[in-house]
C-alpha cells in the first residue's frame, strides 16, 4: 500500500524530531561509530560495495540505513529510552510499514531495533514482523570514552580494526577519534560508500587504522 498523504505528514514530524533530539542524536553517533569499525573490519577489501546513509525522509524505520554487497539494506531504527515497549510510538507499526514497503519493493532487507534499557520487553519481537526484524541492545553512555570502556564489543570491534596487535588505549583512542571525525563530515549525506569513509579515517588518524584495510596514500 503506498505512502498515504496522513502518513507522509507523520513522517515529516517524526523525521523533524529525529534531527531535533540531542540526546538520540549522539547515541544514534556512538551506535554509527561502532558499526563503521565492524563494518572496515568486514569489508577490508571492498569498501565500495557498501553505502551508510541516515535520517531517510519517507521512511518509516529511519535512523541508519546500511546497504551491503549484493544491495542487502539493514534498517534501524535506535530508542534511547526508558520502558520503551513495542506498543510505544507507533513503534510496532512503523516496523509492519516498512516490512510492507519493502517486501512490495522486492528489496533483500532486515530490520533491526536498536535499544539502550537493557530491562526493556522489546528483545522479544512480536511475531508479526519476526520474519525479518532483530532487536540489539546498545548501551547508552555520556561520553564516547566510557562506552570504550565499559563496553565490551565496542572496544573489541574498535582493536579488530587496529594496526598493532596489541594497541595501547591511547592508540584506539586514537582510532575511535578518528572514526568520530570521518562521521562528522558526512553523517548528513545520504548513500555515502564506506570507502569514502575509510579514506577520511585514514587522513585524521593515519598509521592507527590496519594497513590492509585501505591502500595508504
Amino acid at each position: 500500500m503506498p505512502i498515504t498523504p496522513a502518513e507522509r505528514k507523520y513522517l515529516k514530524n517524526k523525521h523533524k524530531g529525529g534531527k531535533s533530539n540531542a540526546k538520540g542524536n549522539q547515541y544514534e553517533e556512538y551506535y554509527a561509530i561502532y558499526q563503521l569499525a565492524l563494518l572496515f573490519g568486514k569489508y577490508r577489501t571492498t569498501p565500495s560495495n557498501v553505502y551508510l546513509s541516515t535520517q531517510l525522509p519517507e521512511t518509516f524505520v529511519d535512523d541508519l540505513l546500511i546497504v551491503q554487497e549484493g544491495s542487502h539494506k539493514t534498517y534501524h531504527q535506535l530508542k534511547d529510552l526508558k520502558n520503551i515497549t513495542w506498543n510505544s510510538n507507533k513503534l510496532k507499526y512503523d516496523f509492519e510499514r516498512q516490512r510492507d514497503i519493502s517486501m512490495e519493493n522486492e528489496e533483500r532487507f532486515a530490520l533491526k531495533l536498536v535499544y539502550s534499557d537493557s530491562t526493556s520487553s522489546v528483545d522479544t519481537v512480536p511475531e508479526s514482523i519476526s520474519d525479518c526484524t532483530i532487536a540489539e541492545h546498545f548501551p547508552s553512555h555520556s561520553s564516547i570514552q566510557s562506552l570504550y570502556f565499559d563496553f565490551k564489543p565496542f572496544r573489541e570491534a574498535i582493536k579488530s580494526i587496529a594496526v598493532a596487535q596489541h594497541s595501547t588505549d591511547n592508540d584506539l583512542t586514537g582510532i575511535y577519534g578518528a572514526l568520530i571525525g570521518a562521521w562528522h563530515t558526512v553523517n548528513t549525506q545520504s548513500h555515502v560508500s564506506l570507502e569514502e569513509i575509510l579514506e577520511k579515517v585514514n587522513n585524521i588518524g593515519k598509521g592507527l587504522i590496519m594497513l590492509d584495510v585501505y591502500p595508504m596514500i
